[in-house]
């Protein structure tokens, strides 16, 4: 039993001998029948409380909660019980932020709510949970490992994000020439008015902001394999949660304005990847980086193989300039530089979205 659960029971038998104490006095002093009927009443208490020490089933609790939240936004779940039980439930609520690693707690019995100062994937868990009696003078503790999920979204803030990929051939280089008309909007087939009936994925939104009017890119084949947003999660919960904003507001650039990338991050030691070359699939992977914190590549050769790699971190792994060998990478900084050798782009927790809005890569 925990410190906090003991001083419950503490407060509740306190409360119960103060109770049934002034009754006794009251009787012994005024004789009176209303005296002693209210005597009856912590003893009946007590009664009830301790028939949970009697109960032969136990309920098994589960957590219902929503899939998603907002950061500094009230989160409500709910204790469910299998079956009625001869008392309340208690709860011993960890809430486990899996992006950056902080952990709260709080006691709850059937209704609770709390509030998320940084997004992630939310692990909330039920540590301990007892039945108690109706008065708390008497507790059972029940077995559970019940276990539920929130993703609380980033903030996202506007940003126009231009990428030149390099000049550098793919494997299949004999098929993959801007020339040649294919699904590549980062290498432009040709460019010619809007009309009726085009996704609005191939717009040029820059250029049609200069020329007044809609441009049209049609994809052409990639000149190599495609361009990746890598994601370390390093630094501390602040850093991580800015870099999040940061990461899903580049995204989510590229994504509208038709560019084909994937996302990369690390995950048991090599980089996972998605496509994410739509809106709709930006938003279907982007539980995925928030559901881990960092860890170390293992895998010298694990980003090989792409064109352009933008390296989101804020403590660069060492060995990361190994890992981007071959390719172009383009450092974003949650911090300050120590000499890169690459090209560099610094922001800080707090300016983010200021330094960000605008970017020639």
């Amino acid at each position: 039993m925990t410190a906090g659960m003991r001083k419950r029971m503490l407060r509740a038998w306190l409360l119960w001998l103060l109770a049934a104490a002034c009754c006794a006095l009251a009787f012994a002093f005024t004789h009176a029948g209303a005296a002693l009927a209210a005597l009856c009443v912590p003893v009946l208490a007590a009664l009830a409380g301790f028939v949970v020490l009697r109960c032969s089933r136990l309920p098994a609790l589960s957590l219902r909660l929503p899939a998603g939240g907002r950061k500094d936004g009230e989160i409500a779940g709910e204790i469910v019980a299998s079956r009625s039980a001869p008392g309340r439930v208690l709860c011993r609520i960890e809430v486990r932020n899996d992006l950056t690693g902080e952990i709260t707690e709080f006691f709850a019995e059937e209704r609770f709510s709390f509030r998320a100062e940084h997004c992630g994937r939310l692990t909330v868990r039920i540590r301990r949970a007892w039945l108690l009696g109706l008065p708390g003078l008497f507790a059972r503790k029940i077995r559970t490992d019940a276990a539920a999920h929130v993703t609380v979204l980033p903030d996202t803030f506007p940003a126009s994000v231009h990428v030149t990929m390099p000049e550098v051939q793919s494997p299949d280089s004999d098929t993959s020439s801007p020339d040649r008309r294919g699904s590549d909007l980062t290498e432009p087939f040709r460019l010619r008015e809007y009309a009726p009936g085009d996704s609005l994925r191939q717009i040029h939104w820059k250029l049609s902001s200069k020329l007044d009017r809609l441009v049209i890119r049609e994809p052409g084949m990639p000149a190599a394999r495609t361009l990746l947003v890598f994601w370390d999660r390093s630094g501390d919960a602040a850093a991580r949660d800015a870099q999040a904003e940061a990461v899903f507001s580049v995204c989510q650039s590229l994504s509208e304005q038709g560019y084909a990338y994937q996302l990369g991050w690390p995950e048991g030691g090599t980089a996972r990847f998605a496509e994410a070359g739509s809106t709709e699939e930006l938003l279907r992977d982007l539980p995925l980086l928030l559901r881990g914190g960092a860890e170390p590549l293992q895998e010298t050769g694990a980003l090989r193989g792409f064109g352009k790699i933008l390296y989101f971190t804020a403590s660069p792994d060492p060995v990361w300039r190994s890992l981007t060998a071959g390719a172009e990478p383009v450092l974003l900084l949650c911090g300050v530089p120590e000499q890169p050798d690459v090209r560099c782009i610094c922001y800080t927790k707090e300016n983010y979205a200021a330094v960000l809005q605008q970017l020639e890569l």
